[in-house]
């Protein structure tokens, strides 16, 4: 059996986190979503400029949809298909950051202590390649094997 660890690579240095097990990922996780959280990493939708009346239509309505389902898998894959046809779209990436719908997953898997769901976060964000929030599950060599 191999083992896990994050490789995180920040602005000054890289750090590393247990990963050995699902659950030590998830806690790992959510305390890097929570460090980076109370560390100013993340903005609420207001930094980004006020966002009525800038959304085009497209957005608004997977925006809405997305964000009218329950907290699950679905939810989860329709955020994640809209991050990856922005990241390469800057304009589009600012609209989505002004709705909140990040903003808020990022509030609501510290409030619920929700380690999966952190996780997933900070996957998004490291392919979206958020500057200096590195965040990768590696596997570390066993030369006995």
């Amino acid at each position: 059996m191999s083992s896990k660890i994050i490789v995180c690579k920040e602005k000054h240095s890289t750090r590393y986190w247990d990963a050995s097990t699902q659950e030590a990922l998830h806690a790992s996780s959510l305390a890097i979503l929570k460090y980076r959280f109370e560390n100013g990493v993340y903005y609420e939708p207001e930094y980004y400029g006020s966002a009525p009346g800038q959304l085009t239509y497209e957005l608004e309505l997977e925006l809405a949809i997305v964000d009218d389902l329950p907290d699950c898998a679905t939810k989860t894959a329709a955020l994640e298909h809209i991050q990856k046809q922005m990241k390469d779209d800057d304009e589009r990436y600012y609209r989505f950051m002004q709705s909140g719908v990040e903003w808020r997953a990022i509030k609501r898997a510290i409030e619920t202590n929700d380690g999966a769901l952190a996780c997933r976060i900070l996957q998004l964000r490291d392919d979206r390649e958020c500057e200096y929030e590195g965040f990768e599950v590696e596997e570390l060599e066993n030369p006995s094997n």
